[in-house]
Formats: C-alpha cells, sequence, structure tokens
C-alpha cells in the first residue's frame, strides 16, 4: 500500500513540475531579433538585447501567461521568422511530413526495384540444358565441370 501511495505521490509531483512553464522553454522556442541579425535561438544566444527579451519573457511567466500566449505575442511582434521551428499547422505541417513522406516512398520505390531485378536475374541465370553444354568445346566443358565440383564441394 505504501509503495502504490509513494508512486502516486511521485507521478503528481512530476506532472505537477512539467506543467510549470520555464524560461528555458521559452528562450528554446524563440530566435533572438536583435538589431544585429546574430541568427541564434535565444537560449545560446549572449548578446547585449538577449537579456531584454529574458527580461520580458519572465515578466510574461510572472503574469501568468501560458507558452502559447507568449509564443503568440512574439509572433505578432516578429511573424514567424522569430521561431526557432515552424509551428506545426497548416501549410507548416506539411513541410515537416512531405520530406519523411517522400523519403519512405523513394525507399519502396528501391525496395520493389531491387527485388524485380533479382527476380529476373535469378530466371535468366538457369543453369545450362545437357544440349547446350555438349555445344561447348572441350576446354569449356572442363571448366564447367571444374566449377560444379567446385560448388559441390562448398555446398558440403
Amino acid at each position: 500500500m505504501r509503495i502504490l501511495l509513494l508512486t502516486f505521490v511521485f507521478i503528481f509531483t512530476l506532472q505537477a513540475s512539467s506543467q510549470a512553464l520555464t524560461l528555458k522553454e521559452i528562450e528554446g522556442a524563440v530566435m533572438c531579433m536583435c538589431p544585429d541579425n546574430c541568427g541564434k535561438v535565444l537560449i545560446n544566444c549572449s548578446c547585449k538585447y538577449s537579456d531584454e527579451y529574458r527580461h520580458t519573457f519572465a515578466e510574461q511567466i510572472k503574469q501568468g501567461m501560458n507558452k502559447k500566449a507568449i509564443l503568440q505575442s512574439w509572433i505578432n511582434k516578429y511573424g514567424e521568422k522569430g521561431l526557432s521551428a515552424p509551428i506545426k499547422e497548416g501549410f507548416n505541417l506539411t513541410a515537416w511530413i512531405v520530406p519523411f513522406l517522400a523519403l519512405f516512398l523513394a525507399g519502396g520505390l528501391v525496395f520493389t526495384l531491387i527485388r524485380k531485378w533479382n527476380k529476373k536475374a535469378l530466371n535468366n541465370s538457369e543453369s545450362m540444358t545437357e544440349p547446350e553444354q555438349k555445344n561447348l568445346s572441350k576446354e569449356d566443358q572442363d571448366i564447367l565441370k571444374k566449377i560444379k565440383n567446385d560448388l559441390n564441394d562448398l555446398d558440403t
């Protein structure tokens, strides 16, 4: 019973702590939009403007704004280029899915082609019939006989 109670308390505290919005979550989701155009994600930026942005985000978190509202205010100010990754909605969702879908389809096509070529090669590589072997020169017949013996030795 104690173990069950401890497990419940542990899960509840994990869930409560995971719901608290941190400054690092916001910093990782936005780009530094300084006039210097450093092009870094805010969490990795150390320019003089980044501290101002961090202070703004900290104030918004203190006011009780959630992550979506904070990011929306950032988008309203700087557009989608202010985000470190595109929003997974609408056309942007297509941009996330299409490369993986194309890779999957290309892999399937390559697999199908290789199987088709392999079957064709197996059908064309049937051994020579006895009359065809008799049409070979004596030297070729000896070579063919040696190859068959070597293959039989490998099988055993």
